[in-house]
């Protein structure tokens, strides 16, 4: 799983070698979901770290009730293959948030997650 997020970044006339960053001023809230306990139990720490507020569970139909409690987060980190409810399934549902990051570790990762936002999207991808 390969995850990036604009999370620091260089003060103005700052050279990257020449030491630390500065953190990001806003502060995103974030839904991780993801049935693999290590993802689930390892990204919300990095997140925390940057300062971000990141909640997490465990798949697509836990994901929609949290959403329902909890309301709309700023990014949601959705893992597309999932036992109880696929990512794919949780996201025809319409209060999912519109910002996500799609994570999946199968081989064919790249060529599945394009399928499936072109699906999502309505768009055509050769």
């Amino acid at each position: 799983m390969l995850l990036t997020l604009p999370v620091l970044a260089a003060e103005p006339g700052q050279d990257l070698a020449d030491g630390p960053l500065v953190p990001p001023t806003a502060s995103l809230s974030i839904l991780l979901v993801d049935d693999n306990d290590l993802i689930r139990n390892t990204v919300p720490l990095m997140l925390r770290t940057l300062g971000h507020r990141v909640d997490a569970v465990d798949g697509g139909r836990t994901a929609l009730e949290h959403l329902s409690r909890a309301g709309h987060p700023d990014l949601v980190i959705l893992d597309l293959n999932m036992p109880d409810m696929s990512g794919m399934e949780a996201l025809r549902h319409k209060n999912i948030a519109t910002t996500m990051i799609y994570v999946e570790t199968s081989m064919d990762a790249k060529r599945r997650a394009q399928d499936a936002l072109s699906r999502k999207l309505g768009l055509a991808y050769g």
